[in-house]
């Protein structure tokens, strides 16, 4: 649920309320790769590349054949 929330407010452009879900994904579930995924996308929309590609790589830690995280890993590597 959080997840969904985080990237509806992503989408409206509302990154503080974004990173709100997202963060509340994490702590809810801290296993699951999906809300570090949603906590990098606020970051990447921010512009705060450092952190995206923590957050990302945290995720591929917990789950490394997920796709849509190491594709962000690539674009973060190149900004």
């Amino acid at each position: 649920m959080h997840s969904n929330l985080s990237s509806c407010y992503l989408k409206m452009g509302e990154l503080d309320k974004a990173m709100e879900e997202a963060e509340t994904c994490i702590r809810l579930q801290p296993k699951w790769c999906r809300g570090y995924y949603r906590k990098g996308m606020v970051f990447f929309e921010r512009k705060e590349y450092v952190d995206a590609a923590t957050s990302f790589y945290q995720g591929c830690e917990i789950d490394p054949s997920d796709k849509k995280l190491s594709q962000m890993v690539e674009i973060v590597r190149c900004e």
